[in-house]
């Protein structure tokens, strides 16, 4: 059997740091076994989305440290 390539747009990316109605199918990709790709285009694009909730003031300052770690992202 073909090992399976799991590609990680932002939007994916966003859902699997921060939960929302995608968060559940985000984190079963993650424990996917295969292979897991993610850009360095999208991984920025994410980085601008916490900026955009950081300055809106959405979350608390460790909450933003962690998902800019991509602490929810492993």
């Amino acid at each position: 059997m073909p090992a399976r390539v799991t590609y990680w747009d932002t939007s994916a990316i966003v859902s699997a740091l921060f939960v929302d109605r995608h968060s559940d199918q985000a984190f079963a990709a993650a424990r996917t076994p295969g292979t897991h790709l993610v850009s360095s285009l999208g991984w920025a694009e994410a980085h601008a989305v916490i900026a955009r909730i950081e300055r809106a003031h959405a979350l608390s300052p460790v909450l933003i440290a962690e998902a800019a770690r991509g602490e929810g992202f492993q």
